[in-house]
């Protein structure tokens, strides 16, 4: 059941690419923005963002922040 879940949660698509993402890239050591941005679930099913970096291609991640009501 929990790998089920775990499965849904993995890669769903981000609704709005056009909005920037932004992570930090440990090899252009700046803050870049996301190419391809796609929802993940880390194993203890914290939501995050992966993609890659819009300069060097390099796979980078960033928690993803819960927006405030």
């Amino acid at each position: 059941m929990i790998v089920k879940t775990w499965q849904k949660l993995v890669k769903t698509v981000l609704p709005n690419k056009e909005q920037g993402v932004f992570a930090f890239c440990f090899k252009c050591r700046s803050k870049r923005k996301i190419k391809g941005p796609e929802r993940v679930a880390t194993k203890n099913y914290k939501q995050g963002i992966q993609g890659l970096c819009e300069c060097c291609g390099t796979r980078v991640f960033t928690f993803e922040i819960a927006p405030l009501v």
